[in-house]
């Protein structure tokens, strides 16, 4: 019977059981039993009523068969009752058809299981489907008609609601291709990664200032989507607002593991060697799947552990790989919480969760991505043709995140219980002011300060020097010369940029005052702009060259750190091996526990940037 003929193409009393009576052959009782027994000797002549009920040969043929059957059993003589009833045969018209693409994938996975339990949910896939028809007949007109969708669930990695294609059985747009499972170029949805990579090593943090200028990176000139260039951009709204050359800045500057290096171990198999890529890998220089970019955003939202999806429900849950640390993580994610929400129906939403994105838009626009993250789901959505076929309004941003927020709060509507992303407890992370200009820490004379997230002891940062004060007289813009007058002069101050900033601000009609040097005094505005290397900070502990001895694990064993200064000095910041400690006042000390042993170099910079350091060696005793 495994092989006998059903109708149509249904081969098998197995298949046959589950098409008809909606039953696996262990559920079925005799008289549906002995129905299948009777289909293969004239299957499609059965089959073919017009209602639901078995026509009268098919009932008058399995009768018979059971009259035959009491003489061997008669003990089946109870269920005489149901052979007076006409089962119902489905037609195959009215065959459940529910995520076709996920089906096909389960198919293709697990070809020799004879029942396939998967994490898919129905009420999920559903909901997912209603509001992307809805969204998709909305773009008909501007000649958007293939989408994908992919649902997972952070905490098991389990697929929840995959949608592959715009059409499932339309053939104009090869609907039956699983879209979540076709490599595509990225844009820029790989950008988060890359900073999370520099905060990790010591690079940057959200304030750092990057230089958003004309830069040519051996022979490779990448620009901007919009074809300008900001000059002076910090990190948060580098990537808020997507911009090229600070990420490309960065990426340059990534060692151990760059992002190459990052995206094989997060298993993304990238078929040529480093070399082939270069810098572009930053900008979609290959190609990712939507299946292998949840992995990577799933990543940010379970604290920089990278697993791979599950298909099966209950399956067993892999260890994953830490790929990123939990602090670079969750920095990533206090900058895509900033995105800006699409307005829906020209009215703002405040959700009851927060949602957490990045778009893509391919070169030649042919992608539109947006992939993020929100409760304990990550949800990727990409807009494109398999023909490559490009479109305007291929756009990340206009297109694809209207979607993502769209679905975003339907599942959130479901799950009322469902709570914000998870953050460990005793990160070694801190909030700190930087002044808001270049990203560092706040001279005397910074306007405005900003908070920043940032990994003590690792994160880079310095003591602004963006704004400093000249003599200049009075009304004028023209240094003075000493001996200083009070009635005819005053004290300015300016903003110093480097010859490149400058070159963007002029470019852009951005005027920046500067102090004029005096003919009377040329040498005026060399010695003033060299005048943070006068009065430094002279450290009195630790001792340059000492050898430390500290016992291991011993708390209370902790190295003051302390500097004598000039008297215009109200804060003194505090650095070991160049990674920010804390600051301190002048008179009050910072106390340091090394947790290894070491060479150390520690650095003191007043708030007039005047910097000193000097080396130590700690030696840690059980």
């Amino acid at each position: 019977f495994n092989f006998a003929p059903y109708g149509r193409n249904i081969e098998g009393a197995g298949t046959a059981g589950r098409i008809y009576f909606n039953k696996p052959n262990l559920q079925i009782n005799l008289a549906e039993a002995m129905t299948l027994a009777i289909l293969p000797k004239n299957p499609n002549t059965y089959i073919r009523q017009k209602n639901e009920d078995l026509n009268r040969s098919l009932f008058n043929a399995r009768n018979s068969l059971y009259r035959r059957w009491l003489k061997i059993h008669p003990e089946d003589q109870k269920w005489q009752t149901d052979f007076q009833l006409s089962y119902p045969i489905r037609p195959l018209e009215k065959l459940p058809f529910f995520a076709p693409h996920f089906t096909d994938q389960m198919l293709q996975q697990y070809p020799d299981q004879y029942e396939i339990k998967t994490s898919l949910n129905s009420n999920l896939q559903r909901l997912v489907e209603r509001v992307t028809q809805r969204y998709l007949s909305q773009q008909a007109e501007r000649g958007v008609q293939n989408v994908s969708v992919l649902l997972v669930d952070n905490r098991t990695m389990e697929v929840k609601a995959l949608i592959g294609s715009g059409n499932y059985f339309n053939s104009t747009i090869s609907g039956q291709i699983n879209g979540t499972a076709v490599k595509r170029s990225y844009g820029s949805t790989l950008k988060p990664f890359i900073y999370a990579l520099a905060f990790d090593q010591g690079l940057a943090h959200q304030r750092t200032v990057l230089k958003d200028l004309p830069t040519s990176f051996n022979d490779y000139q990448p620009e901007n989507y919009e074809g300008n260039f900001l000059g002076p951009v910090n990190l948060t709204h580098a990537l808020l607002l997507s911009r090229n050359i600070p990420a490309i800045e960065i990426a340059a500057k990534l060692k151990s593991p760059d992002l190459y290096d990052f995206l094989q171990q997060s298993n993304m198999q990238l078929p040529k060697a480093k070399e082939h890529y270069g810098l572009a890998l930053v900008l979609g220089g290959t190609e990712l799947s939507s299946q292998q970019l949840a992995t990577l955003y799933a990543m940010l939202a379970n604290q920089g552990k990278w697993q791979p999806l599950q298909w099966l429900k209950n399956a067993k849950q892999t260890s994953g790989k830490q790929l990123l640390s939990p602090e670079s993580a969750v920095m990533i994610s206090d900058i895509l919480r900033r995105n800006q929400r699409p307005a829906i129906h020209n009215k703002a939403v405040h959700p009851r969760l927060q949602l957490y994105w990045k778009t893509g838009t391919s070169n030649g626009l042919r992608d539109a991505w947006t992939a993020g993250y929100f409760g304990h789901y990550t949800l990727v959505v990409w807009f494109g043709n398999f023909n490559n076929k490009n479109n305007p309004h291929f756009i990340g941003r206009s297109l694809a995140t209207p979607l993502f927020v769209q679905l975003a709060d339907a599942i959130i509507g479901t799950a009322p219980q469902m709570r914000d992303i998870q953050t460990a407890p005793n990160l070694n992370l801190k909030s700190l002011s930087v002044c808001a200009t270049d990203g560092d820490l706040p001279n005397q004379f910074c306007p405005r300060q900003v908070n920043t997230l940032f990994i003590p002891v690792k994160s880079p940062i310095n003591v602004s020097r963006i704004h400093q004060a000249f003599t200049v007289q009075k009304g004028s813009d023209i240094l003075a010369c000493p001996p200083y007058d009070p009635a005819n002069t005053e004290q300015k101050v300016y903003e110093i940029w480097s010859s490149d900033f400058q070159a963007i601000f002029a470019q852009a009609g951005i005027m920046k005052r500067a102090p004029i040097t005096n003919p009377q005094c040329p040498h005026i505005l060399q010695n003033e702009s060299f005048q943070i290397y006068v009065n430094k900070p002279q450290i009195t502990s630790p001792v340059s060259g000492r050898r430390y001895h500290l016992q291991a694990n011993h708390t209370d064993q902790r190295i003051p750190l302390t500097a004598t200064v000039a008297g215009d000095v109200k804060i003194l910041y505090w650095f070991v091996n160049n990674g920010y400690l804390g600051k301190t006042s002048p008179h009050e000390p910072l106390f340091w526990q090394p947790r290894i042993g070491g060479n150390y170099r520690i650095s003191v910079t007043d708030d007039q940037g005047r910097s000193v350091n000097v080396n130590v060696f700690v030696e840690m005793k059980k």
